[in-house]
């Protein structure tokens, strides 16, 4: 009896390390971005967009993150009984499809990333198609957003092994960065948060199929929806037809509030993070520039991380 418990422990211990790379792995790929500064400034320097560049890869994952997230909820929510083509392919596929497809896009951006890097480009060509990779790294990050979908049905702990994964997410890049800035003649250290990157990808690809498929798998009796089943805020009780839409609408009424808390604090916070503070520059000529970033940004995910 003694050693079946240890070895339920001991894979429950297995599943928290995946969830927290998962969750890791879900938001690198912004924290990669705004973190490669160095490279974006030595392929556009003496141009225009060496001054702006930040801003567009913020405007570009943004707007094609929030898109796809918006396709992904209107496929679960239909506006009547109107629902788009796409949306309808969209609602078919498993989350588990999804976050597959999210970490592989993932995984393919950057290490084309790491070819277009190599490759003697046109610097308005080269920051073209950056941006491209840029969007579809945004795309397969909404995509890996389903790994919650996924975590909430075993137990609310791995969900949050996923969130302190979020948080931890900010840091590695960072530190990557600060101990492997780029001198004038590496590019490749300059790209080793790219590398970072390709690594975790692969690595929540082996972690997602070895997550057990309910909670009975991982040690757990009780399965975590039931008490939203049994929630009266959220079914109606008066409502026999079991209609999803119907209950992710109450849902989205019910944490209205905190939505739009949601809303108001990443919209402040990235519309200086990192537009207007990577622009920051040291005045001092012994601070070297990506050093200086990469502290900057180490501060900020560290009291991200402990918030979370």
């Amino acid at each position: 009896m003694t050693a079946a418990l240890n070895n339920v422990n001991a894979g429950r211990r297995v599943h928290h390390v995946i969830c927290l790379v998962l969750g890791i792995t879900m938001l690198l790929a912004w924290n990669t971005w705004i973190t490669c500064v160095a490279l974006f400034r030595a392929k556009l320097a003496g141009t225009g967009l060496e001054t702006t560049f930040e801003a567009w890869l913020s405007f570009v994952f943004s707007t094609a993150n929030l898109a796809t997230l918006t396709l992904l909820m209107l496929a679960r929510i239909p506006l009547g009984s109107v629902r788009l083509p796409l949306a309808r392919s969209l609602a078919s596929l498993s989350s588990s499809v999804k976050v597959t497809a999210g970490l592989v896009t993932n995984a393919c951006v950057f290490i084309a990333m790491v070819v277009l890097s190599k490759t003697p480009l046109d610097a308005s060509l080269f920051f073209s198609l950056a941006l491209g990779l840029v969007g579809l790294s945004a795309i397969a990050g909404a995509l890996m957003a389903s790994v919650m979908a996924i975590v909430s049905e075993l137990h609310p702990f791995y969900a949050q092994c996923v969130s302190m994964g979020q948080g931890i997410a900010g840091l590695v890049p960072s530190v990557v960065a600060l101990f492997a800035p780029s001198g004038s003649h590496a590019s490749s250290p300059s790209m080793t948060p790219f590398y970072v990157s390709i690594a975790f990808s692969l690595l929540s690809l082996v972690g997602l199929n070895a997550l057990p498929a309910t909670p009975s798998e991982c040690g757990f009796a009780e399965v975590s929806l039931k008490r939203m089943e049994e929630d009266e805020d959220i079914m109606d009780p008066d409502d026999t037809t079991h209609d999803e839409s119907a209950c992710l609408k109450r849902v989205l009424w019910k944490t209205r509030e905190f939505s739009a808390a949601m809303l108001i604090d990443f919209t402040l916070t990235l519309a200086v993070f990192p537009p207007l503070t990577v622009s920051v520059l040291p005045v001092s000529p012994h601070w070297d520039k990506s050093v200086f970033t990469a502290v900057m940004f180490i501060v900020f995910n560290v009291g991200d991380l402990v918030g979370k």
